[in-house]
């Protein structure tokens, strides 16, 4: 918490998980200070929860983001209703240091990219919604000039 910054918790859902959303809540409640963003939108695994409980933590714990890297539109759309688009932030799983690399088809990394926007793209948020999801918040929470 010295140095200010955003702490980003990759998560997991499921049993036996030990990245766990639920301890995500539990550190918010803790450290009610730090800024934290849940990652992976909660947990990718969404039949066993993880990204239904991100919500949940998200609408408790105003310190906490939620990062929506392959998260449904679904997700989104409540995401937004239970805690506001300002805590909200994209994410695609790109592992490209520089996103102007395309790829060929059928490259996960692309796919996830255009995926993630396309979700955005769908959910029920508006125009401004959209620009603090996509940038906004990101450039916020880093304290760096979204320009």
């Amino acid at each position: 918490m010295k140095p200010d910054v955003p702490v980003f918790f990759g998560v997991r859902a499921g049993r036996y998980v030990q990245r766990d959303p639920g301890y995500v809540g539990e550190i918010a409640a803790e450290y009610p200070e730090a800024r934290i963003v849940l990652g992976d939108a909660g947990g990718k695994n969404f039949m066993h929860g993880g990204g239904w409980e991100a919500v949940l933590i998200l609408a408790t714990y105003e310190n906490v983001s939620l990062e929506i890297g392959a998260g449904p539109v679904e997700l989104i759309d409540a995401a937004v209703q239970h805690a506001g688009a300002d805590r909200v932030l994209f994410g695609s799983d790109w592992g490209r240091p520089d996103p102007r690399n395309f790829l060929p088809p059928g490259d996960r990394d692309a796919y996830l990219h255009w995926r993630n926007l396309n979700a955005v793209a769908l959910s029920k948020t508006s125009e401004a919604q959209k620009e603090l999801i996509l940038y906004k918040n990101a450039a916020r929470l880093l304290k760096v000039d979204a320009g």
